[in-house]
């Protein structure tokens, strides 16, 4: 059932749905005040249940924003970090530390850990250099180490070209003292061929670049007693695991392709085409541990992403119509694209599914356009989300498939398609949670921000509960943030928050919109009456990140 709102906003129910209790706006400049759309003013959040507080991060602002009313959130207070670019939060215990990408000095990116057991500004307690572009990060359960994705993009400094090693730093903290290990990938240069013959992608090898100067830790996922890391290597198609208190990379491991034989896709915002001579690499952006009758899960989230080194004129991406015109695909895998010129627009990754003559026999697009369940102790596959989330969205909101929230001037429905042929809808972010005794799994997709809501039954099989999309219509981009009728538009973050925690009792959703600089906060909802619920036998589930010490 569609449930049509004010402003656009379109909610379609099934179940377990989301219902909007506000949306703040949050400004990138404080002195003088401003806002403006497409500032990047919220790109993570966290929560801090002893104070009913969040802090949100995004360009060099840390938020302080007072959630204890969900319905009326009021920034309180609001931190400043120049001459650099926060790109995460996290809140463990009374200690709250961000990421800082040093803009000035790109190899000496920072974390800041803050004392917020008391309310005012934050204290600054530790301030440590962790190395080039510090991506996200972790608290260990115990609240006594920090692990940081260390992502070492290649950066120009003083005109010369300069591409660090990705590394994850360990930081433990005691007080106002810290100490730093470091695991860096240099020992697996010598297995590089062996790592790419198992599915790690090594992408960029002009200028004597290593195979570990080309992974690039994006993501941070944590095990049960926080001694074990799994790290997603968003362009490589991989995750490393990780021994924490060793501070070593124990392993690498390459996450394959999806074949779309049976699958559709949309390639234009319209018509889903079918059985294609297509794959895709996974390519996760976030990714979460949990556990589920007692076995361990990593849960990511199939993005998709091209490595672009825009001052060098360096891509791994090409559309298959490049690929058509220069000869570059063999002639069985021409004849069966029949010339379809919606597949030719399609970007694919040039360096992979060659034949030994260096001829295309298959392509792989970026983003599996979907979320996956593998196995912690292998990172093999037990199961995929295939083409739901398209289907979905083509069947619920079809004006809003392969929007793109950044094309400011145009309309949601206006810039439907425009981001089909790259990696569509963008699965960004996945966060599981319980309710209504229900294991309940929550997916963001970036383009332009449609939430869906799955359920899990006892053999982890998903059922779709729900679907939200909060980013108006009607109106350009710009002019329903002018006129604050948008939100959500690419949610980067999304944090469930059970009912334990709760400011107001009940379980909610934080939604971080980065392109609309908001933050919403919504109730987690159950359209059944109590009375109706059919409850299966509770399943034995664990998810650490939800793991609250702060309300201690």
């Amino acid at each position: 059932m569609a449930r049509m709102g004010v402003k656009g906003r379109c909610v379609v129910s099934g179940v377990i749905r989301l219902e909007k209790l506000s949306t703040i706006y949050l400004p990138y400049s404080y002195e003088p005040l401003k806002y403006e759309y497409n500032r990047d003013v919220a790109e993570q959040s966290s929560y801090h249940a002893k104070s009913k507080a969040l802090f949100t991060v995004g360009n060099d602002l840390i938020h302080s924003i007072d959630i204890s009313n969900p319905y009326s959130p009021t920034v309180t207070h609001y931190t400043r970090v120049a001459g650099g670019e926060l790109t995460d939060v996290e809140v463990c215990d009374d200690k709250l530390a961000v990421t800082w990408d040093n803009k000035v000095d790109p190899i000496d990116g920072k974390v800041f850990v803050y004392d917020i057991a008391k309310t005012g500004d934050l204290a600054l307690s530790v301030e440590v250099t962790v190395g080039a572009v510090p991506d996200m990060l972790q608290w260990t359960p115990d609240c006594k180490r920090l692990v940081v994705a260390v992502e070492g993009e290649m950066r120009v400094i003083n005109g010369q070209f300069v591409d660090p090693e990705g590394s994850i730093a360990v930081v433990r903290i005691d007080g106002g003292q810290y100490e730093l290990k470091r695991a860096n990938f240099s020992k697996f240069n010598d297995l590089a061929d062996y790592y790419v013959s198992k599915g790690v992608r090594w992408v960029y090898r002009k200028n004597g670049s290593t195979f570990a100067q080309d992974l690039e830790p994006e993501y941070i996922a944590l095990n049960k007693d926080g001694k074990t890391a799994y790290i997603s290597l968003q362009e490589n198609n991989a995750v490393a695991v990780m021994d924490v208190e060793k501070a070593e990379i124990l392993e690498l491991y390459g996450l394959g392709s999806k074949s779309w034989s049976n699958l559709s896709i949309s390639l234009d915002g319209s018509n889903h085409l079918s059985d294609l001579p297509l794959h895709s690499l996974y390519q996760p952006d976030t990714i979460k541990y949990f556990e589920f009758e007692g076995k361990e899960y990593i849960l990511t989230a199939n993005e998709g992403e091209e490595k672009e080194y825009e001052k060098l004129n360096f891509t791994d991406g090409v559309s298959i119509a490049e690929l058509i015109e220069k000869n570059a695909i063999n002639d069985e895998l021409r004849e069966r694209l029949n010339d379809d010129e919606r597949i030719g627009r399609l970007r694919v990754s040039s360096i992979d599914g060659l034949d030994e003559n260096g001829l295309h026999e298959t392509l792989h697009a970026y983003g599996a356009r979907s979320y996956s369940i593998r196995r912690a102790s292998d990172l093999s596959l037990i199961y995929d989300s295939g083409d739901d989330i398209e289907k979905n969205i083509h069947k619920h909101i079809p004006y809003v498939l392969g929007s793109n929230g950044k094309d400011i001037d145009k309309t949601p429905e206006g810039a439907a398609g425009s981001r089909s042929a790259k990696k569509g809808p963008e699965t960004e972010n996945v966060d599981v949670g319980r309710a209504f005794k229900k294991t309940l799994l929550f997916v963001a997709n970036e383009r332009p921000g449609v939430i869906l809501i799955y359920s899990f039954d006892r053999q982890l099989a998903s059922n779709f509960e729900s679907i939200h999309y909060a980013g108006g219509q009607g109106r350009s981009w710009l002019n329903l943030y002018e006129n604050r009728a948008t939100a959500d538009v690419d949610p980067e973050d999304i944090k469930f928050i059970p009912e334990e925690q709760s400011p107001h009792s009940k379980p909610m959703l934080i939604v971080s919109g980065t392109t609309s600089g908001t933050v919403s906060c919504y109730q987690v909802v159950d359209d059944l009456p109590e009375e109706k619920r059919e409850f299966a036998p509770t399943p034995s589930v664990y998810f650490p990140h939800l793991e609250d010490s702060s309300t201690d």
